[in-house]
């Protein structure tokens, strides 16, 4: 069985560092990936340990952003009593590709 995704899209918002109860470091992002000219998909994926730390440092909003990770579907309660299913991806491997979006054409020639 084969568990693994990669997706390349740009971050949404700036990834805000968090630590659990243990100390490990950890942030939720969104990536917003392009289908076609008029539909992006935006897909959730929690980051950990080194990587939470790199892309929490060096991340900012519209970043364009790798990750190879698996997908992970999970059940859960709300607090309203009504059953739930998140499905994200867990990252395994981040790499920021570029800025935001804004300094690329900061950059261009003409």
């Amino acid at each position: 069985m084969i568990n693994r995704t990669v997706i390349v899209g740009r971050l949404t918002a700036k990834p805000e560092p968090k630590k659990t109860n243990s100390g490990k470091s950890v942030t939720n992002i969104t990536i917003a990936c392009q289908r076609n000219r008029d539909e992006a998909d935006f897909i959730p994926v929690t980051v950990w340990n080194q990587s939470a730390d790199y892309l929490c440092q060096y991340g900012e909003k519209g970043a364009l952003v790798a990750v190879d990770g698996r997908i992970s579907v999970r059940k859960y309660t709300d607090n309203a009593g009504n059953q739930r299913t998140a499905t994200e991806i867990i990252a395994e491997a981040v790499q920021l590709m570029s800025a935001k979006k804004e300094d690329l054409y900061d950059e261009l020639p003409y």
